[in-house]
C-alpha cells in the first residue's frame, strides 16, 4: 500500500511539472480603473472588455466587443496618474503577432495574452 502510495505521489509530482499553467493571472479592473480606462478609449465602459496585468499593474488591454462598435484593441500604460493608450490594433489581443508589441515585457505580454 506504502508502495503504490508513493509511485502515485511520484505520477502525480511529474504530470504537475510538465503541465503548463492553466491561465494567465490577469485580473477585472477595479471600478475606478474601468472608468479611467474607458475614458481613455473614449467610448462608454459598458461597450469594453479590459484586464489589468497582475504581474505589472500599470499595464492593461481593452477591446471592443459590445456596443455596435468597430472591434479593435488596445494596450493602455499607467504612467503619472493617467492611462494612457500604447498601442491600438485591429483585432483581440491574442490575435496581434508579438514582434508588433515589443514595447511591452515578455511576462506582461504573456499575463494579458497579448500575442500568439
Amino acid at each position: 500500500m506504502t508502495r503504490l502510495l508513493a509511485l502515485l505521489c511520484g505520477a502525480l509530482l511529474v504530470v504537475a511539472a510538465l503541465t503548463p499553467p492553466l491561465a494567465a493571472a490577469q485580473r477585472r479592473p477595479t471600478a475606478g480603473e474601468r472608468s479611467r480606462i474607458a475614458n481613455a478609449v473614449g467610448v462608454p465602459k459598458r461597450c469594453l472588455v479590459i484586464r489589468v496585468s497582475t504581474v505589472d499593474e500599470r499595464w492593461s488591454v481593452a477591446w471592443m466587443t459590445k456596443c455596435d462598435l468597430e472591434g479593435g484593441s488596445a494596450v493602455f500604460n499607467y504612467r503619472r496618474g493617467l492611462w494612457r493608450d500604447s498601442y491600438t490594433g485591429p483585432d483581440e489581443p491574442s490575435s496581434v503577432r508579438c514582434a508588433r508589441i515589443d514595447f511591452v515585457r515578455a511576462r506582461v505580454a504573456r499575463d494579458l495574452e497579448l500575442c500568439r
